[in-house]
Parts: C-alpha cells; sequence; structure tokens
C-alpha cells in the first residue's frame, strides 16, 4: 500500500465524518439566522355568544437584528468548516505515522533478517575452519551465540512489523490479520523555506482560521447583544366573526413593545467573550507558528540525518562487514572484528530506518500546517 492510498482513507475516519456533520449543522443554523423570527397564530371561540376570534403577533426587532445574527451565523459556519479541514489534516497524520512506522519496522525486520542470515552464513564458516583447525573451539562457540541471538532479534523485528500492520489496517477498515506493506517509499525532500512557512502558518493554518472565525462571531454577537438591548416591536392583528350581537366581523390591528430589562448583562457577557476569543487567537497564532517552526527543525534534521545514514555510514560499514569477512576466512584477522563490523552494519541499518521513521513522522506534521499533499 502506497503512502497516498493509506492517506486517500482519511475521509472515512469517525472524526472526520464527525467534523463533516458539524459543519452541515453549522451552515443549516447560519440559513435559519437570515430568517425571520417565530409568528405565533391562535384561534379561539368563546361560550356565551359563539364568536370566533382569529389573532396572528408578528415580532419586527428581527429585522434590525439579522445582520448580527448572521454575521454571527457565518462565523460558526465558518468555524465550522475550518474544523472540518482540521480533522481530515490530523487523520491524515494518524494515517502518515501508521504507514511511516510500518515502513520503518519492515525496514528494521528486513535489517534484522539480513543480519541473522549473514551470522548464520560466518557461523558455517567458523565451524569448517574449527574442523580445518584452522580455528579455535570458543570462535565457533561465539558464532552460534552471536547467530542465535541474531535470529532471536530478527524474529521480534518481524512481530514489530506485523504489529504495525494490524494498526495501520485497523485505521483503514480493514480485517487486522491482514499484512500491509509500506511500499512505495517516497524519498525525503527539502524543507520548504522557514520564514515563509511561519508567515503563511500564522494565517492560514487551520487552526488559527477555526479560531479567527470564533473571534469574527464572538464579535458579531457584541453587536448582537447591543442591539437585543433595545426595545422589541411587533405588530399583532385579529379578528371576530361569527358574533351574533354585532354584523360582520370586528378586526384590530396593535403594535406589542417589549421591554428587554435583563439585556444589560448579556452585552458585558458578550464582550468578555469577544476578548477572550481574540486573546485566544493570538495565542493560537503563535502556539502554531511555534510548532511549525519547531517540526521544520525537526523534519530537516532528520533528513540530513537519514542522506548521511545513507550515503555514507552505510556504504562505509557495508564495505567494512565485507572486508572482515574476508580477511577473517583468510586468516588475518580474529572473529571479534568481524563481530564488530557485522554489528556496526547492523547498527547503521536500523538507525538509517530510524531517521527515515523520524523524517516521515516530521514531515507529516509540517504538512498538517501548510497542507500540502503528500509527495
Amino acid at each position: 500500500m502506497s503512502l497516498a492510498e493509506a492517506v486517500a482513507a482519511a475521509e472515512r475516519l469517525p472524526e472526520v465524518l464527525a467534523a463533516s456533520a458539524a459543519a452541515r449543522a453549522a451552515a443549516a443554523a447560519l440559513q435559519g439566522a437570515a430568517r425571520p423570527s417565530e409568528a405565533s397564530f391562535s384561534l379561539a371561540t368563546h361560550s356565551v355568544t359563539a364568536r370566533q376570534s382569529l389573532a396572528v403577533s408578528l415580532p419586527l426587532s428581527w429585522i434590525t437584528q439579522r445582520g448580527s445574527r448572521s454575521a454571527a451565523g457565518r462565523g460558526d459556519a465558518d468555524a465550522a468548516a475550518h474544523a472540518q479541514k482540521g480533522a481530515q489534516l490530523e487523520a491524515r497524520f494518524l494515517l502518515q505515522s501508521a504507514w511511516f512506522s510500518l515502513a520503518a519496522k519492515a525496514q528494521r525486520a528486513s535489517a534484522q533478517a539480513a543480519r541473522a542470515g549473514r551470522l548464520q552464513s560466518n557461523a558455517e564458516a567458523v565451524n569448517s575452519l574449527l574442523e580445518a583447525g584452522r580455528v579455535p573451539e570458543f570462535d565457533r562457540s561465539r558464532a552460534r551465540a552471536e547467530a542465535g541471538l541474531a535470529a532471536a532479534e530478527a524474529a521480534g523485528a518481524e512481530e514489530e512489523q506485523r504489529a504495525a500492520s494490524a494498526l495501520l489496517a485497523r485505521l483503514l477498515g480493514l480485517e487486522a490479520d491482514l499484512v500491509l506493506d509500506a511500499e512505495p517509499r517516497p524519498a525525503p525532500e527539502e524543507e520548504p523555506g522557514l520564514e515563509g512557512l511561519v508567515a503563511q502558518v500564522r494565517e492560514t493554518a487551520p487552526v488559527v482560521l477555526v479560531q479567527a472565525a470564533r473571534a469574527q462571531a464572538a464579535s458579531a454577537r457584541v453587536d448582537l447583544a447591543g442591539r437585543l438591548r433595545w426595545p422589541g416591536l411587533g405588530v399583532e392583528a385579529g379578528a371576530d366573526f361569527n358574533d351574533p350581537t354585532q354584523p360582520g366581523t370586528d378586526k384590530w390591528i396593535g403594535i406589542a413593545v417589549s421591554v428587554p430589562f435583563a439585556a444589560g448583562p448579556g452585552l458585558a457577557l458578550a464582550h468578555a467573550e469577544r476578548d477572550q476569543e481574540l486573546a485566544r487567537l493570538d495565542q493560537v497564532r503563535r502556539e502554531a507558528a511555534s510548532d511549525a517552526e519547531s517540526a521544520w527543525h525537526v523534519a530537516r534534521s532528520a533528513r540530513l540525518r537519514h542522506q548521511a545514514m545513507e550515503n555514507e555510514v552505510l556504504p562505509a560499514a557495508r564495505e567494512a562487514a565485507e572486508i572482515a569477512g574476508y580477511a577473517y576466512r583468510a586468516g588475518r584477522t580474529d572473529l571479534f572484528r568481524l563481530l564488530d563490523a557485522e554489528r556496526a552494519l547492523a547498527e547503521a541499518e536500523l538507525l538509517e530506518a530510524d531517521a527515515y521513521l523520524a523524517w516521515g513522522l516530521a514531515n507529516a506534521d509540517l504538512r498538517r500546517f501548510t497542507s500540502r499533499e503528500q509527495p
């Protein structure tokens, strides 16, 4: 399974589906905010005169409050939409982390298996040399011990690979016993410019956009709370009909006035909530910029380390192990130098896998801020 195929499954994760439902709910609430307030209708009959009365009451205050309600609803809808995008990026990061973990575990398992194979070959060679009387019995015992230890470590690494495969399979909604391969592995790429990245993150990171929309909604609610302090007006109209004591239909119309005595504390509360959201916006911008800068440095460090391991350390370690093997079989060095060279090669292979995993996680973390697609 490629990295792109794993990331494509992010839309199916429960947290993304929940964020999508929340965005739809906020959009529906925005539509309701722009519509008139409820109108009340009443129909009554009387026992003495047997007449019927029909009345309707329509508040008019929604006309002056419509803009503020729509602005607040728009802020909530924007926040929900950006939160949905953030949930998608978090889901992608989760899948990327699982994918890179599987890739690293597979690489470690391959390195351990190769080391176990080399040490088993060395043990067989030492046994042949012992039979020829060229090495002492101690060398055979030591070679057998190293080969057995390497085989055990290879088995453990294989189980870790299966566990990583099961984790990725569960995230993808697949059977946990399905064995997945994380291939092909994308090559580490150079990071974007740090200054441009930080400037972009401060304005366009999903967490920043969510908080900016919340601050916008809070500012709109301050205006709405101010309008709610005004007396509310309404129109009431009605008619009495089928009254046997008078001819025709008795119609009437009036104006209702509501006085908001408790609106003062609501305005103070709206001001406090707006100031709180604005302060959080500044905090979120700082944290996002700091986190992005930290992820940038971690990604760069891991990439440079991986390049050094892949281009310099591993070739030298392979050459040293190969030379030590030839020298030992030719009787020009002892077993300890051979085992040290094999151990150094195995450590270099494992460190290269760890460096690739560190780069993959840091690179995926960077993409949570930049929204760039995976290579």
